[in-house]
């Protein structure tokens, strides 16, 4: 009896940002191909029919898991352009190091979700602002995105494959957080900046 009150409290303290965060934890320990319905309520300790009272679907959960993986994406400052375009890349590839096992659903995402996609598009008006055009704003953002992710990737020894349920993409001893090769990817980064953005 004892056991079904404190599933029933449980239940009740359920919630969208309370699943994704659960969803993410699955992830960044077990990967990717974990994730499923039943490991996630077992994480929350309900059933997994429970969730779907808080989110529609598992894409819904999938979604809220990208956006917490780029909440820590950058707040734009004013300041030269360039800096500002280096500050948002290089907070990317941290947050990416941070949940190495996330990288195929953000780069599946492509900054296209919630406050990044409002982040993306605040630093696209200031590359325009600074007298670019809007296909040289375009092509270096995406090509600083492609960057970012690809080498991301290649940090951690993943590579491309379906989203989400085949992927074949666990990293269970990867180190999250900045790794050694940070000063490398902030050279590499400075580097494609200035050729992008060079007049």
């Amino acid at each position: 009896m004892a056991d079904d009150a404190g599933r029933e409290q449980t239940r009740k303290r359920l919630s969208q940002a309370r699943i994704c965060a659960a969803a993410l934890a699955v992830i960044d320990e077990e990967g990717l191909p974990a994730l499923n319905m039943r490991r996630l309520g077992m994480a929350l300790g309900v059933d997994a029919m429970a969730l779907y009272r808080h989110v529609p679907n598992k894409s819904a959960i999938l979604e809220g898991v990208v956006e917490l993986v780029l909440v820590g994406l950058a707040h734009d400052k004013p300041g030269d352009v360039r800096d500002r375009v280096f500050r948002f890349f290089t907070s990317l590839h941290d947050v990416l190091a941070a949940h190495p096992n996330a990288i195929p659903l953000v780069a599946n995402a492509a900054l296209q979700t919630g406050s990044a996609r409002d982040r993306a598009e605040r630093l696209l008006a200031a590359m325009r602002e600074s007298g670019l055009d809007e296909q040289r704003v375009l092509d270096a953002f995406y090509s600083l995105e492609s960057f970012t992710l690809g080498y991301a990737w290649l940090e951690v020894g993943g590579f491309v494959g379906e989203l989400p349920e085949t992927a074949l993409f666990v990293r269970s001893n990867v180190p999250r957080g900045v790794t050694a090769g940070h000063d490398r990817y902030d050279r590499c980064l400075r580097a494609v900046l200035e050729a992008l953005l060079n007049s």
